[in-house]
């Protein structure tokens, strides 16, 4: 049963709080004094402090009533954090879900079933090859695409590897090629913006790797990731790595083969494209991503090709030979940056 509070003493309380509500709204008190706090300081009851203060006049009362509500939420989420809460609760039930054999296997198959029909959709398609012509229309967006390209390529070249003080290479890969190339095709030499790296006569995309005779060689292996760079499209990632991760381990592999195949048709279809929209239109584009393709491109202009193994083993010895003239950038001056 709640303890009676004398007549003064009463008065008293209900003088403190008026005066409380007055300095808040006055700007010159942050925080009103909850009833349960008036009940513990009294030592009285809660109820019993309630009763007094319903004794405020009405315009106190109301305003006393709706800053301690405010006042209440607000601490009650400083000292719980319920999104906190709520988000880790949610995560230790979908971990446990996880380790369920039968749900993640329903769930594989729920997000492969999902992508397959999101790129089964037409209007998703449309969509993005709406996004890359409108992209593409666009005058400014062309020109800041090709200065980057060759100015990124360049840059990449002249920062990695001084071949014999010849010519520039972006990888140790890409000088053994070219070794390769003059060793085995007659009267092949490396000449930069000539048959290597050519960027000239209207070719936009910052550079073909060789030209040998009347065809474009492009030198690239297809990486789906890696820390350096990757063939994936950005639109395209979100899509590979959700499909994927629903792919048990040799479907996985089959399934990365395939799309490397697309990923591989896709990037000598764009160098294609330069080539037909630039001076050199009607010539080919051959894309080796391998050493064997290397060696077939090869055996079509050169006579005294080594077996594949020989010729696969030289290609490794050469890049090594080519680290050797890695640039040593602590030693380029300014100008050479």
């Amino acid at each position: 049963m709640a303890q009676k509070i004398p007549e003064e003493d009463k008065q008293a309380l209900i003088e403190l709080v008026e005066e409380e509500i007055l300095m808040h709204q006055k700007g010159e008190l942050k925080r009103l004094t909850t009833n349960r706090e008036l009940a513990e300081l009294s030592g009285k009851g809660y109820s019993t402090i309630s009763s007094y203060l319903s004794l405020l006049d009405s315009s106190l009362r109301d305003y006393r009533t709706k800053i301690s509500m405010s006042q209440n939420t607000t601490e009650l989420h400083q000292k719980t954090d319920l999104t906190k809460i709520v988000k880790e609760a949610c995560t230790k039930r979908m971990i446990k879900l996880h380790q369920d054999p039968e749900f993640a296997r329903a769930h594989r198959e729920r997000s492969s079933k999902r992508m397959i029909k999101l790129h089964q959709d037409p209007e998703f398609h449309e969509m993005i090859r709406e996004t890359l012509i409108k992209l593409n229309q666009n005058p400014e967006f062309k020109k800041a695409s090709k200065e980057r390209g060759i100015k990124n390529a360049e840059i990449l070249r002249k920062n990695t590897y001084d071949i014999e003080n010849r010519f520039y290479s972006s990888s140790q890969q890409e000088g053994a090629v070219a070794l390769l190339l003059e060793k085995y095709i007659p009267g092949y030499k490396t000449r930069e913006g000539q048959n290597y790296q050519v960027r000239n006569s209207g070719i936009n995309n910052g550079g073909l790797d060789f030209l040998v005779g009347t065809e474009f060689l492009e030198w690239h292996p297809i990486v789906l990731h890696s820390k350096r760079r990757g063939d994936i499209p950005k639109e395209e990632k979100a899509s590979y790595e959700k499909i994927t991760r629903c792919l048990y381990t040799e479907d996985k592999k089959q399934f990365e083969k395939e799309y490397k195949k697309v990923l591989a048709l896709n990037y000598k279809n764009s160098r294609q494209t330069a080539v037909d929209n630039s001076d050199y239109r009607g010539l080919n584009v051959y894309l080796a991503t391998d050493v064997r393709e290397l060696y077939d491109f090869i055996s079509k202009y050169s006579d005294n090709l080594p077996s594949y193994n020989q010729f696969k083993t030289e290609f490794n010895q050469n890049v090594k030979y080519v680290k050797d003239f890695k640039v040593d950038k602590s030693n380029k001056t300014l100008e050479e940056a």
